[in-house]
């Protein structure tokens, strides 16, 4: 209902505590500068280490939600940051980093403030999720 803050370590430790069985952390990507050769959807997945648990779910997620994604969008494909994003290795369950599109690129931004592309997005994403569950039980 409202846009309330949290630091990383917040969600994360909210994550864990609840015992979630899924996480999705959703951002909007950018450049420095407009540019339009970088645009699209990526999706991004932990980073192996020796710590995390989860790592074959959490990549079988991430493609069931770029299966759906790409229906209707760009995307960049599944990606594994070098320094890793802190909040995918913390938390406990399967997890994935969506970045959808880049505010940078003017045909990203109109999509991103268009109602109905984000509704498709929102679906879409559903879509990913339901697919996971229904085959992660298998």
């Amino acid at each position: 209902e409202e846009d309330v803050y949290q630091s990383p370590i917040e969600k994360a430790k909210y994550v864990n505590d609840q015992q979630a069985d899924l996480f999705i952390s959703l951002h909007i990507n950018s450049d420095a500068k407009t540019n339009e050769n970088l645009y699209g959807f990526e999706i991004d997945v932990p980073q192996q280490d020796g710590k995390r648990q989860n790592i074959e779910q959490s990549n079988f997620f991430a493609g069931s939600l770029n299966n759906a994604l790409t229906k209707n969008f760009q995307s960049n494909g599944i990606k594994t940051k070098q320094k890793g994003i802190w909040i995918l290795k913390a938390t406990n369950c399967p997890a994935a980093l969506i970045e959808c599109g880049y505010i940078s690129n003017s045909k990203d931004l109109t999509l991103l403030k268009d109602e109905k592309q984000r509704s498709k997005m929102a679906e879409l994403i559903l879509e990913g999720i339901g697919n996971y569950l229904m085959h992660a039980k298998e």
